[in-house]
């Protein structure tokens, strides 16, 4: 049955187990059980995570109903998640709270940051991937990455079996500079079964200098001289 617009009682949906980064919904379905015709005014929200679009304005007439979307946006979120819509009503003191609940799932880092590495160095980092809540064991299928310097491999967690975990190592060679590279891995997860691992840091140059550019502005005669420190990190 529709639930009222104007009953006090605050309405909930509870998500159980989502994704962290994921975006989920549900609809409200809501009836004006008033003599009159309710305009939704505005809706509040509890945070930025939770929206409830496209029905501010709106106007419900008598015994007709309303389907309102929430939809809570899990990105930078772990754990236990509360939050809130509330739908105030034009002429009316109390507004209608529409709640969502959720605990939020973290299967994987999103990003493995190597900071500053040095050529020649090999450097290795590990992390693992779990088992998402109602899926089946992880297994993964294979990791694709066409970087030549850089591999990944993973084995099965000896201490947890709902685990898999992956090595990623940067090889002798890397280029100079700042990297950010996606690892793109296939497994068995029937709901999203690509995950995506950014590998990031910085290859260390063979000499740094105190000053990446220098003007003078207009030359004379007595121009001074600037220094510039030049080092290496390598010593």
């Amino acid at each position: 049955s529709n639930l009222s617009l104007t009953d006090p009682k605050v309405l909930s949906h509870d998500f159980g187990a989502i994704r962290q980064n994921q975006t989920v919904q549900h609809i409200f379905r809501l009836q004006n059980n008033d003599a009159a015709a309710l305009k939704i005014a505005k809706t509040v929200s509890s945070c930025r995570c939770t929206v409830a679009k496209g029905i501010e304005g709106v106007v419900v007439q008598p015994a007709m109903s309303l389907d309102v979307p929430v939809a809570l946006n899990a990105t930078g979120k772990l754990g236990q998640v509360d939050t809130s819509v509330s739908l105030v009503l034009e002429d009316k003191e109390a507004p209608k709270v529409l709640q969502l609940s959720a605990t939020v799932v973290r299967e994987h880092p999103d990003t493995l940051d190597f900071g500053d590495v040095r050529r020649g160095q090999k450097s290795a980092q590990f992390f693992s991937i779990d088992t998402f809540p109602g899926q089946p064991a992880l297994e993964i299928s294979r990791i694709k990455n066409t970087n030549e310097w850089l591999s990944a491999t993973f084995e099965k967690n000896t201490q947890d079996s709902g685990s898999v975990e992956v090595a990623v190592s940067i090889g002798a060679e890397p280029p100079f500079g700042r990297f950010d590279i996606p690892l793109h891995i296939e497994t068995n997860d029937t709901d999203a079964p690509r995950k995506v691992i950014h590998v990031k840091g910085y290859v260390l140059p063979i000499l740094e200098f105190s000053e990446r550019e220098i003007y003078f502005g207009e030359l004379r005669l007595d121009t001074p001289e600037t220094l510039v420190e030049v080092w290496s990190p390598y010593e």
